[in-house]
């Protein structure tokens, strides 16, 4: 996956936060979701360094 498209996924997850808001537990999903696009952004970072 080009990391074009891995960028769009993770907008796609913060697009998805609107639907979250609505859940009882929001705050636990917002903070692992938070949590898991920073660590894969930083990857896509880090790639993008190295290409």
């Amino acid at each position: 996956m080009s990391i074009t498209e891995r960028c769009a996924k993770f907008t796609q997850l913060m697009y998805a936060q609107d639907f979250i808001e609505d859940h009882p537990f929001h705050h636990c999903l917002r903070t692992i979701k938070e949590a898991t696009i920073e660590k894969k952004l930083n990857l896509v970072v880090w790639r993008a360094e190295l290409a």
